[in-house]
Order: structure tokens, then C-alpha cells, then sequence
């Protein structure tokens, strides 16, 4: 939105608006003079005045406060110069979509900039203004809008009026079409606008439904003359058989609202079906009619497949749900249809009606063993009919589910959908193993198919925190200064190598070493494991047993909740100390410079060439032009330099922090699945707090980079470090083309 600060034309005055602005109220950012219910737009209308510095950006969360309720929505507000406001603010209106109810007395309206929250509280004696005059002082108000503000489309919410009347005799709702059938009758003004495109809008006592509809009309003696008889049938399966409160009919500017002519109009379902059949039959010759004879004549669902008769052949098979509610559900199959043979495919259950985007929300993948068994005998030759389609569907009540075939000539066939079976990281695995993961619309992919049904599935996973049972070997000390936070999958044969060299080089007496075992499977192994090496070590340590696995970062900060040193320092168990002064040194630093939130040491490979000096990131063409985190000079000879040296990140497989600092900025973010880039997000969130990320190269230490986990060739693998990128990626892009730009 552009500024009001320059020079404009003359400003008209503005009833319902005091010629000045309150000056013994300075506290304020501005304050409300006239809002009112502009009921044919549906909209709630604001206006007053604000300090240059409260203005919001473009697009805003509104919050307006009645002592009966608050309204919540989202716009744009508009801005014009007012000459007796001077410097200290402009004039503004905002208008916020929601219904007309009871409401009480306006409080104030509310929004953020930034961590600022702004208030606007009414001027004295301001009331609520009805329709007509609401409409008048906004036109005004609008007019010396427009001379620095798009306020086109407040202007035509406004220009909408009520155009004749209607009411309501019979609604019923259709099950195996899922929507509502409505029929009453309309005035002769509304008659004027019906072969423009209508919306409806439709109030219940349990919902609210908003749908295109379809409208026939037939003649009826009993109106004499004031109109014609009208059928509406509009989608809305969402929305429970309920009481049906109005609908409003809009076509344009034009606007009429049918109301009950009685307070129970809704039809049984055993009536419905033969009541409507009788009234659409009687309607005008027409392909309103058509259609709605058609919508009325469908077949309810019977458990069973009845795409096999339809005339235009659609073959679907359905491999797999995975239900990532309250996100979406996850359908995994194959379908062979002709090109323009599908209207629409539908995931139905006997409340749901959840369409299948067959573009933005799926990926196509190569099925041969479909077309080689199937395709092939019904003229089809291309693999690439697999897919895995995500679907919205918000707070997802079960049931059972099935596929709604819709064909281009209206016919409607059904198919079973199998129950989910998967649960956490196996319904993960289902997800991203799918997946090419150098496809080419990857922005698309993570960001409408498995990003959200990932981050979903991923967020109910943390919801149930695991059980954690601690095994003691040894005396810990009871004060110590540094904690060792070590998780535990795969490779638990590694404590016996860092055991023994914590116990030949020396860790110290006041370091506490934490294990922490998020593999539940190896938990007699690694008990008799760890008792075995504490034996012959003599390094006391806990062993954090969890009942389930939960990845990298959970795990980690499991172990940092347990530990008690003033330092905690995060590390791989493949990674091995060269010295055993490696605690004081890292921590010596955080000690001496506040500024400084993160530190490790040099890591080496074993044949002394470097793994990790610290991370920089590049972006990658082949994957979207995302930042990929690098360790710059990995396998070259170390160069022999020693001291401190600043990164933007460094790796979690050997970090030090303050626990203070953790605890105040951390932990890791659970929300990177599994595993991969919550080492850097870390960093980067410290470093948006003022504090840096640095290096040490005089501590080195060896890393047998990822030895620490199973071995895995699995392509889900490789998917989750995209799910994992993708979060990254939407999290820190801006920050990380600031950083390249600056260098």
C-alpha cells in the first residue's frame, strides 16, 4: 500500500466524524469514529484516525473487540491526509468479513506490528451506523482513499444492495451428493439478475457454507405475481443436517436473502429424495434442471465398487491412507482414465466431502506393473500413473472413507478407501518414499503434498512425550560444571571407544556424561554394553533409556533437560576426543566472550584431513535453489592454524553452549524430523539473538561422520534431508541471501 504522506487534493468532509482528534488523549494510537454491519457485503466497516506509526502493513490480522464477542479477520486497511490531524497521523477504514450477530458495544480494535500490539479505542458517543448511512459515510471516506490507496475492492463490497425478497418452504440435505436442496421462492426484482454467475451463502445453526449454486425456477399461482417459485442445490457436506437460519443469493452487486417460512423446514431424509423429484420435474425446461434431476437421481454408497459400469472407463486402485489430520490425508494409488474424462474425484465419508486436487496436491509417479497387469488390456501405455495425492481436511472426525468418481458426462461411480494403518516415522517412511528427489517442481511438491503431511505427522509424533528410564553407572559428580550429551542409535558399539579414551586422556572430574538410547529395540544390548564398559573403564555415566524412538533433536534435548552442568555440550557418539583438556578449552571461550553463544572444536577424519571447520551455505540449482549447509575444505589437510575463528554455524556433532543460553534460546527444534539442519537453525537463531557461532581450531578431535547411524540407502532418507531443507529453507531464506549478500 502506498503512503498517505504526500501532498494530496482537499479532503470531503466525512459525516458521523468529529472535525478534530482528541488531544488529551495521548497515550492512544488513534481512535474509531463511525463502524456499522454493511449487511449485503457481509462486512464490518472502521474508521477513524491513526499515529504515522501504528500503520499496518498491507495485509493484517484485525481483532475487533465487543464486551459480547470478538470479531477476527483478516484485511487491508486504507489510508487518506486529514489536514487537522497535521503530523500526527491520517485517516483510515477497514473492512472485516464476518456475520451479524450480537455483539454489544464496541471495545476497541486491535493488530500487531512487529512484537508491538496497537490499540484503537472509539471516540466518545460513537454509534453504531446502520446500512443506508454507513454506506453513505463510507463512500466518502473511500473516495479521498483512492486518491493514495487501491480501495477498489471496498468499493464494490459497498456498491452490493438487497434486491427484492425471498423465504424458504423445504431444505433437505442430499447424502449421496453431499449438499443441501432448498426450495422457496424470489421476487421478481432478483429475477432480473439470475443469468449472472451465483454464489450462496448459507447460515446453520451448526455452520456456515459458502458454494456456487445451481438455480432452477417454475411457475406458482399462489404467489400472485410477486415471483416464481425457485429450487437452489449447493454443496456442503462439511456441515451437519442442521436448522437452516437464511441464505443469501448474490449475482453481482445484487443481493437477496431467503428466510424460513416456518421453523422446521427440514425434511426427513426418507421424504427428501421423492419430494424434490416431484418439484424439479416441474421446474423450466433447461440444463439447470438437467443437472438437478441428475444430482437428485445418484445412488447413496454401499460399501462397494461401482466404477466398473460407468460408460466413460475410469480405472483407480488404492494402495494406502496414511491420516495426517489435523493436516490432511495422505492417499497413495493409481488411476488410468482419457484424457477429460474426470470432472472431479472426491475423498467422501457420511460427513466429509474432501476434493482431490489432481495437479497442485499430487505426485505422479511410474507405475509399470500397473499398465503391464491392467493398463495395457484397456489401451493405456503410460507408466506414469501412480500417485500419492494429499489431502486438506482440518480437524478430520474418522470414519469410514471412500473415493467419489465424478465423470465429465455426470456420472458418479465409488470405490473403498482402505483404513490408515501407519503411525509415526513407518507413516513418515510411506510419505517420502515415493519421491523423486530430484524432481523438478520441488517448491511445489514439499510445499503442498508432503511438507504438511510430514510436518503433521512429525508434530503428533512430539505430542506423546517418550518414557525415559535412567541407568546409573558410577558416581557423577554432584556439582559439575560440564555436561555430555550423547545420543544413541544404531552404532551403540561406540561407547567402548569413547570410554576408554575419556578414561586413558582424562575428561575430568567435574564433567558428567549422559547417554541417551533412542533405540528401544537394542536396550538389553546396550545395558549389558554399558555395564560391561563402566567394569573396565571406570568412567561413571547415565544411560537414558527411551521407550521409542524419536530422532536426533528430541533425543538431545532429553539429555540436556537431565543435565546439570553450566555447560552442555551436544555430541556425536563417533565423535573422539585427541586431548583431554577439550571441555575447559571450548568452555573457556564462552566464558570470556558474551557475545559468543555456540563453539567446537576442529573435526578431523581419521586420516587427519578435515570434516568440519565450521558451515557456510550455497544454493543448489538442482533443488530449488534452497541453501544447503557446506563444510568448506572438508577432506583437504587442516592448514595448522590454531585460536578462534567466527562461522555462521557450526555442527551439532560437537557444540558446546551455556545451559543458560540454551534454555533461553534452544533447545533444538524438534520440528527438523528425525534428524539434519537443527545444528544450524540453532546457530541461527542465537545469531539473531546477538550471539555468534565460532570455531576452535587448537581443539581437534576425529569424526567418523555418520557412522553413528544405521547405513541407509533407502530414497526416504534422502527425502526426509529435503523435508528437513524445505523447513530450513522457509524458515531462514532471507536471512541467509542477507548473509550472502553482505559477504
Amino acid at each position: 500500500m502506498k503512503s498517505a504522506t504526500k501532498p494530496q487534493a482537499a479532503r470531503p468532509e466525512v459525516s458521523q466524524r468529529p472535525t478534530k482528534p482528541q488531544p488529551d488523549i495521548p497515550a492512544v494510537n488513534g481512535l474509531l469514529e463511525l463502524y456499522g454491519f454493511h449487511e449485503p457485503a457481509g462486512v464490518w466497516i472502521f474508521a477513524g484516525w491513526i499515529a504515522h506509526s501504528a500503520t499496518p502493513a498491507e495485509t493484517q490480522q484485525y481483532d475487533a473487540m465487543f464486551d459480547l464477542g470478538t470479531l477476527s479477520a483478516e484485511a487491508q486497511m486504507a489510508f487518506y491526509p486529514r489536514e487537522d490531524l497535521g503530523e500526527r497521523g491520517v485517516g483510515f477504514i477497514v473492512a472485516l468479513a464476518g456475520r451479524r450477530r450480537r455483539l454489544g458495544r464496541l471495545l476497541r480494535l486491535e493488530y500487531q506490528i512487529g512484537q508491538a500490539s496497537i490499540s484503537i479505542v472509539p471516540v466518545d458517543g460513537v454509534r453504531e451506523l446502520a446500512d443506508r448511512a454507513l454506506a453513505d459515510a463510507a463512500a466518502e471516506i473511500l473516495f479521498a482513499c483512492s486518491l493514495v490507496s487501491d480501495v477498489s475492492a471496498t468499493h464494490a463490497l459497498l456498491a452490493r444492495r438487497f434486491v427484492g425478497e425471498g423465504y424458504i418452504d423445504v431444505v433437505g440435505f442430499h447424502a449421496p451428493s453431499g449438499g443441501w436442496l432448498v426450495c422457496g421462492w424470489v421476487s421478481y426484482d432478483w429475477l432480473a439478475h439470475r443469468h449472472e454467475a451465483v454464489s450462496v451463502d448459507a447460515l446453520f445453526d451448526a455452520g456456515h457454507v459458502v458454494s456456487s449454486v445451481v438455480q432452477a425456477f417454475y411457475e406458482r399461482a399462489d404467489l400472485g405475481g410477486k415471483g416464481l417459485g425457485t429450487i437452489l442445490y449447493f454443496k456442503g457436506g462439511g456441515v451437519p443436517p442442521d436448522r437452516l437460519l437464511r441464505v443469501t443469493l448474490r449475482a453481482g452487486d445484487a443481493v437477496v436473502v431467503l428466510t424460513p417460512t416456518d421453523a422446521n423446514v427440514l425434511l426427513p431424509a426418507d421424504q427428501m429424495v421423492p419430494q424434490f423429484r416431484g418439484l424439479i420435474g416441474g421446474a423450466q425446461a433447461g440444463p439447470e434442471r438437467d443437472q438437478l434431476l441428475q444430482l437428485i437421481s445418484r445412488a447413496a454408497y454401499d460399501g462397494g465398487n461401482t466404477l466398473e459400469p460407468l460408460a466413460d472407463r475410469v480405472l483407480v486402485g488404492l494402495d494406502e491412507v496414511v491420516d495426517c489430520t489435523p493436516d490432511s490425508i495422505v492417499v497413495f494409488g493409481w488411476l488410468l482414465a482419457r484424457p477429460g474424462a474426470l470432472a472431479q474425484v472426491t475423498l467422501r465419508s457420511a460427513r466429509h466431502r474432501l476434493p482431490l486436487d489432481l495437479d497442485a496436491g499430487c505426485v505422479w509417479h511410474d507405475r509399470p506393473d500397473v499398465i503391464e497387469t491392467i493398463g495395457r488390456q484397456h489401451g493405456y501405455d503410460d507408466p506414469r500413473c501412480g500417485f500419492l495425492a494429499r489431502v486438506p481436511c482440518g480437524a478430520y472426525a474418522a470414519g469410514e472413507l471412500y473415493l467419489e468418481v465424478e465423470t465429465s458426462d455426470g456420472a458418479i461411480g465409488f470405490r473403498p478407501v482402505p483404513r490408515p494403518q501407519l503411525t509415526g516415522i513407518s507413516a513418515i517412511k510411506r510419505v517420502l518414499g515415493e519421491l523423486d528427489p530430484g524432481g523438478g517442481d520441488i517448491d511445489r511438491v514439499h510445499d503442498h503434498v508432503t511438507g504438511p503431511a510430514v510436518a503433521a505427522l512429525g508434530a503428533r509424533q512430539r505430542a506423546t512425550a517418550p518414557r525415559v528410564q535412567t541407568l546409573s553407572f558410577g558416581s557423577p559428580p554432584a556439582r559439575p560444571e560440564y555436561s555430555v550429551v550423547i545420543p544413541l542409535y544404531g552404532r551403540i558399539d561406540f561407547i567402548e571407544v569413547q570410554l576408554a579414551l575419556f578414561a586413558t586422556l582424562g575428561i575430568g572430574a567435574d564433567a558428567e556424561i549422559l547417554y541417551v538410547l533412542d533405540d528401544p529395540p537394542r536396550l538389553h544390548e546396550a545395558r549389558t554394553l554399558a555395564a560391561s564398559a563402566h567394569a573396565r573403564f571406570r568412567v561413571p555415566f547415565r544411560l537414558l533409556c527411551l521407550s521409542r524412538n524419536v530422532g536426533f533433536a528430541p533425543a538431545s534435548n532429553i539429555g540436556a533437560r537431565a543435565a546439570a552442568g553450566r555447560f552442555v555440550c551436544f555430541m556425536n557418539s563417533d565423535v573422539f576426543p585427541t586431548g583431554g583438556d577439550w571441555l575447559p578449552r571450548l568452555a573457556a571461550h564462552l566464558d570470556r566472550d558474551p557475545y559468543l553463544g555456540a563453539v567446537g572444536p576442529l573435526l578431523l577424519f581419521e586420516d587427519g584431513s578435515v570434516q568440519h571447520q565450521g558451515i557456510a551455505f550455497k544454493t543448489l540449482p538442482a533443488f530449488g535453489d534452497w541453501s544447503f549447509p557446506q563444510h568448506p575444505r572438508k577432506g583437504m589437510r587442516a592448514r595448522g592454524a590454531t585460536g578462534l575463528v567466527p562461522e555462521i554455524a557450526i555442527t551439532g556433532a560437537c557444540m558446546m553452549l551455556r545451559r543458560d543460553d540454551l534454555a533461553a534460546h534452544g533447545p533444538f527444534d524438534e520440528a527438523f524430523v528425525v534428524g539434519d539442519f537443527e545444528d544450524t537453525d540453532l546457530c541461527l537463531r542465537l545469531r539473531q539473538r546477538g550471539l555468534g557461532s565460532a570455531v576452535d581450531h587448537g581443539v581437534t578431535m576425529h569424526h567418523l561422520e555418520r557412522r553413528s547411524q544405521a547405513s541407509s540407502a533407502h530414497r526416504w532418507r534422502m527425502n526426509l534431508t529435503l523435508h528437513n531443507a524445505w523447513v530450513h529453507q522457509r524458515r531462514w531464506a532471507d536471512t541467509l541471501r542477507a548473509l550472502r549478500l553482505a559477504a
